[in-house]
């Protein structure tokens, strides 16, 4: 979701997932990222952004994330849109089973959308990346890849590639982590 008002921009996006196979589950996670931002008179705008995360079967209790972006719009349109921030990073992850950790880093975020094949498809990525400065070895890598079929009325389906690479996750979970997802969106 995301709101506008002049020079403010309030982003929300969200996600929950619950799964089991034959009765048992299998995953049992979601996750929220909330920024608001104020443009300048000009393409660039600051922003401040938290992300929070919580993934049961990787023993992620919650994973607190944000900090400030500088970003910049660099095209702006219905057909086309592309925007980059960065930033420094406060990352603290609180574990079932192991110390909790935190570290201080750099990320950004790369959002791209647009409009093909006379308006009826819209490719799109979505990428965030972190990585630690405070001497610990800490990369994050989140990336959304898909393609939206603009229906009718307001109505969208799209097929989406989500990759997740963590450098330094709980004890016995994956570094990497992939779902591919069919969706169903309204616009208003």
């Amino acid at each position: 979701m995301e709101y506008r008002r002049g020079w403010h921009r309030l982003r929300s996006l969200g996600a929950l997932e619950l799964d089991t196979n034959d009765g048992e589950k299998t995953t049992n996670k979601w996750s929220t990222f909330n920024q608001y931002a104020r443009g300048f008179p000009s393409r660039w705008y600051g922003a401040a952004w938290i992300a929070l995360e919580h993934d049961r079967f990787s023993d992620l209790r919650l994973r607190t994330l944000g900090g400030p972006v500088l970003g910049n719009l660099v095209v702006e349109s219905e057909a086309l849109n592309l925007a980059i921030e960065a930033g420094a990073a406060a990352l603290q992850e609180d574990f079932y089973d192991q110390p909790d950790q935190d570290f201080l880093g750099l990320n950004w975020f790369l959002r791209y959308d647009q409009l093909v094949w006379n308006g009826r498809l819209q490719p799109y990525h979505r990428q965030f990346g972190y990585v630690g400065i405070d001497g610990q070895d800490k990369v994050l890598w989140q990336s959304w890849t898909g393609i939206r079929l603009p229906l009718s009325s307001g109505l969208s389906a799209s097929i989406e590639f989500e990759y997740d690479y963590d450098s330094n996750p709980a004890l016995e979970a994956k570094t990497t982590d992939t779902t591919l997802r069919i969706k169903l969106g309204y616009a208003w």
